[in-house]
């Protein structure tokens, strides 16, 4: 007695149909979850921005016995190494030691 053993060992077309049709709700369920974790950290690293601005400004009336009329003259008196940015927009005015979000996208200010 002798068994045909069947060499032939693909995939069925159900079997791929599935596995694609898998990675496909797993997709789905991945980019909004990445989505709101982006936006959330942009938010973040925003509010940071301000919190650190803040704090140079101060160190800067400290100084000067005046606040910064804007963040760039905080980058020209070595209070911060770089000019900061809120999704590629520049901070500007600094108002009594505080600034807002450029991109006004982050409405969240710091007190």
């Amino acid at each position: 007695m002798l068994m045909k053993i069947n060499s032939n060992r693909g995939f069925t077309l159900t079997e791929l149909m599935i596995v694609v049709l898998i990675m496909g709700i797993l997709v789905a369920v991945a980019i909004p979850a990445t989505n709101a974790a982006r936006s959330k950290a942009e938010n973040n690293a925003c509010i940071q921005n301000q919190q650190i601005i803040h704090t140079e400004a101060v160190r800067f009336y400290a100084d000067h016995g005046r606040y910064p009329t804007d963040v760039q003259e905080l980058v020209d008196g070595g209070y911060l190494q770089s000019m900061p940015h809120c999704k590629g927009a520049l901070y500007g005015e600094v108002l009594d030691g505080f600034v807002q979000c450029p991109d006004n996208s982050h409405t969240e200010s710091i007190q």
